[in-house]
């Protein structure tokens, strides 16, 4: 199936090269097509919430360039524009992890590549969640 094997390849791709090389691919359009399709899919779900009485929440998760103050690429903006619009929304909460102050040396200490976290990076992200969930419940 030539879709599948166009997902193997990405994959592998991208954990090949960097992210945002890839996303150097993409015109901004295309990004903002692509974010635009991000947006109409949360505005769903947090429908949905809102039918179900459930608190919605966004949750991006740190990457390790940006741990390492990493210039925003053009994705990131974007996506994040929308985020923050979305956030404002009733009953909607954002959890943004670039947000928490990590407890580390080197970035290393909490990667183990460009996106996967190491056990102690794994421990801080998780505490933080927990934190920011236990505030949202409380509210």
């Amino acid at each position: 199936n030539k879709k599948l094997l166009d997902g193997i390849i990405f994959r592998l791709r991208n954990k090949i090269i960097q992210l945002d090389t890839i996303l150097d691919d993409f015109t901004t359009d295309e990004l903002k097509l692509a974010a635009l399709n991000y947006k109409l899919n949360t505005k769903d779900a947090i429908e949905l919430a809102e039918i179900y009485d459930f608190k919605f929440t966004i949750l991006t998760i740190i990457k390790k360039e940006e741990l390492d103050n990493i210039t925003n690429s053009n994705w990131d903006n974007i996506l994040d524009n929308e985020i923050i619009q979305l956030s404002k929304s009733a009953n909607t909460n954002w959890i943004d992890t670039r947000q928490y102050l990590y407890n580390y040396k080197i970035s290393n200490d909490l990667f183990c590549d460009e996106v996967h976290q190491t056990l102690s990076g794994n421990k801080q992200i998780a505490k933080y969640i927990y934190d920011s969930i236990d505030k949202i419940i409380k509210k």
